[in-house]
């Protein structure tokens, strides 16, 4: 208010069709009772995916790739697998990107059949830090083919030595003052 800028509310969802409406109209409700006023800008994540398809046109001969971190990386499969446009998706890149709940996992076979879950699954990549600590959780989709683990340290000075630093992307590519890769 005090810039005279505009209010977005954003939900962060994975799987918005497993989602219950009153959990989303509860927030509302509640960012309305704070004095926000988001008029009509209401957001999903689960959507930028086709909406950014739509806006610019992709097709097949694209080569789209979708990758995330963390709970991005969660994201990334899911649009791999659910989107509007996941027939535009050449291959996910997941970067410690958590598993997914049976029922998840349910909806995705009910999508495409056990055959082509499968197939989809294929095109889906894992990387992992070794130590990390978000990564086992849910069910992993991604095959076990096509997930690397790399070694990651703590990173000194971050006020979390021994525990943060392992989910941290940058230490999955640390170098040494040549350049290498450590």
């Amino acid at each position: 208010k005090e810039y005279n800028g505009k209010f977005n509310l954003r939900f962060d969802d994975t799987n918005p069709t497993k989602e219950k409406s009153e959990f989303v109209e509860s927030i509302i409700a509640d960012v309305k009772w704070l004095g926000a006023d988001f008029e009509d800008r209401l957001f999903f994540a689960s959507d930028y995916f086709d909406q950014m398809a739509e806006q610019y046109g992709w097709t097949e001969s694209d080569n789209i790739y979708v990758t995330g971190h963390s709970k991005g990386g969660n994201k990334a499969q899911y649009v791999t697998l659910m989107s509007n446009h996941a027939n535009l998706v050449d291959e996910c890149h997941s970067f410690d990107g958590q598993g997914f709940s049976d029922e998840a996992i349910q909806s995705f076979k009910e999508k495409y059949g056990e055959e082509g879950y499968q197939e989809v699954l294929k095109k889906m990549y894992g990387y992992n830090g070794a130590n990390d600590y978000v990564n086992p959780l849910g069910n992993t989709i991604i095959p076990k083919e096509n997930i690397k683990y790399i070694d990651t340290v703590p990173n000194p000075g971050s006020g979390f030595d021994k525990f943060a630093g392992l989910h941290m992307e940058e230490q999955m590519f640390q170098r040494d003052e040549n350049g290498n890769a450590i």
